[in-house]
């Protein structure tokens, strides 16, 4: 218990009288501590509720608006044309087609051509190579041919007349120097004249193959499984019966016989209408010159002639074609 005397009722008012008001932002804390306090008294009462013009989720927004911009993407797609190379036709359904669609197919479209122009540059590039490996070959066919010509002459000239007899019994050691000389020259000979064989075949190779590439392009019926066989047996005996040798016909190219092929079918239908046809004898037109029988006759002598003389396919099929 305190040993202070108790205040006196003048002390007391005198120590209220002392104290200060509390303060206008102290007090308006207080009252709104009081507020939030009986809302939440008020709230945890009531059923909550919802107010009509309270604003939507964001999320919803954010969708509702991804929708709009997707919608707007697609009317601002601009339109791709058809390829060039199409119909009408199918340009009118390329049209018809979704955006989408469009791009898919102009793009397999443009890798298309671009694979297509890459494979004819490259094939380009190999008939280059290959002309400018023929040209070699055959330069070098050339000279080498001219370098055996002289080499065997010179060889012939230095050796045949050599007694290997006589002059081992006059000249042992001049035999033996000599016989060394001749081995020597003879091998050198013989390998030089390998190489001009190696190099023969080589650039018939070369042509083998430019004409096996050309096929599908200047022959394509030679190719084929049915018509093929039957098509080189009808080539090889006419052209054979009309003097070309095995050798011309080895190195023909396709497009000297798919010609040679046609007359040969020329000649055959010519020949099968005249024999199913009944003509009327022809009025003889009198001219001052020669007579149309006369002048065929005479251009098929000259065919017949210049193929004899040449034995080329090309006078070859001429003659097919004046008979």
């Amino acid at each position: 218990m305190s040993n202070e005397a108790p205040l006196s009722i003048d002390q007391a008012v005198s120590e209220l009288t002392q104290l200060e008001p509390p303060k206008p932002e102290e007090a308006e804390t207080t009252n709104a501590v009081e507020e939030v306090e009986t809302e939440d008294t008020e709230l945890d009462g009531e059923p909550e509720t919802i107010d009509d013009d309270e604003e939507p989720d964001d999320s919803e927004v954010n969708l509702e608006d991804e929708e709009v911009e997707e919608v707007e993407a697609e009317e601002d797609v601009p339109s791709i044309d058809a390829p060039q190379f199409w119909t009408d036709g199918a340009k009118d359904v390329f049209s018809s087609l979704p955006a989408e669609a469009q791009s898919v197919i102009a793009d397999e479209v443009k890798r298309s051509q671009a694979e297509t122009t890459r494979a004819q540059q490259a094939a380009a590039e190999v008939t280059k190579q290959s002309m400018q490996r023929m040209e070699q070959l055959h330069n070098v066919i050339e000279s080498v041919q001219t370098e055996t010509a002289t080499l065997d002459r010179l060889f012939d000239e230095r050796w045949n007349n050599i007694d290997w007899v006589a002059m081992s019994q006059r000249d042992p050691s001049e035999y033996l120097q000599n016989k060394a000389l001749f081995e020597a020259e003879s091998q050198a000979l013989e390998v030089h004249k390998e190489s001009a064989v190696n190099a023969q075949q080589e650039y018939e190779q070369q042509i083998l193959q430019e004409n096996f590439a050309n096929v599908p392009k200047q022959f394509p019926d030679l190719l084929d499984a049915v018509k093929g066989p039957e098509i080189q047996q009808t080539l090889t005996k006419t052209l054979l019966d009309l003097g070309a040798t095995p050798e011309e016909l080895r190195f023909a190219k396709p497009g000297m016989l798919a010609l040679a092929y046609d007359g040969i079918k020329y000649r055959n239908s010519q020949k099968k209408l005249s024999k199913t046809s009944a003509k009327p004898a022809p009025k003889t037109i009198k001219s001052k010159g020669k007579s149309a029988g006369n002048a065929n006759s005479l251009r098929k002598a000259r065919a017949a002639k210049r193929f004899n003389k040449s034995n080329s396919l090309d006078d070859a099929v001429a003659l097919l074609l004046s008979s």
